[in-house]
């Protein structure tokens, strides 16, 4: 499991496989929606936290959650966890330059935050 949070409780990318509904899977399809939205084209690319690794595939039409393997990126819990909610861009917490960056900015895009209360 990847993605950590509070508690080590992160939102799950689960490099084991089933056809069930799982967490993995939920984040499959919203990261597919947006690399779909941001017309991304086809890549592969591998995250390392805290000495786990996850795979992300990209086919042009879907994602595939699997194992990591190779040249991974390796972040930061703190940095995963901005960089999967959207309160930084990729590049301040990819450290380098890297050729995968460009399918990690359209899955994981900077989203808007709100002040006040909740802020």
């Amino acid at each position: 499991n990847l993605l950590g949070g509070v508690d080590n409780h992160l939102v799950e990318l689960s490099v084991a496989g089933g056809t069930g509904r799982s967490s993995s899977g939920a984040i499959a399809l919203e990261l597919t929606e947006r690399l779909q939205m941001a017309k991304q084209g086809t890549g592969e690319v591998s995250l390392r936290v805290r000495g786990e690794t996850v795979g992300l595939a990209w086919d042009g039409e879907r994602l595939t959650v699997e194992e990591g393997k190779g040249d991974w990126v390796e972040l930061g819990q703190d940095g995963m966890m901005k960089m999967v909610l959207g309160l930084v861009p990729v590049e301040l917490v990819v450290v380098g330059e890297r050729e995968d960056v460009a399918m990690l900015r359209a899955a994981f895009p900077v989203q808007g935050t709100a002040t006040g209360v909740w802020g």
